[in-house]
């Protein structure tokens, strides 16, 4: 079996999604910070910001809707 390291596209898998991890955890300080900085806004409006950013997810179907329209378009013009 071979080691991890030598399969192929696995270190740049790797480093890619080590640099998506770091991004946005560095995101979602720096939107915290500058909603109550530049907004001067109180905690419980910075939760909400926080909080709003997580609505896209609750709703997956919709984007699995959005995504089968566009390869579905895509797919009859070829």
């Amino acid at each position: 079996m071979p080691r991890l390291v030598e399969v192929p596209g696995y270190v740049r898998f790797w480093t890619a999604s080590a640099v998506s991890a770091f991004g946005s955890q560095v995101t979602g300080l720096a939107l915290q910070i500058l909603t109550a900085v530049t907004l001067s806004a109180s905690a419980t409006e910075v939760g909400i910001v926080n909080a709003a950013r997580w609505v896209p997810y609750l709703r997956p179907h919709r984007a699995r809707t959005v995504t089968a329209a566009v390869t579905d378009a895509v797919t009859h013009e070829l």
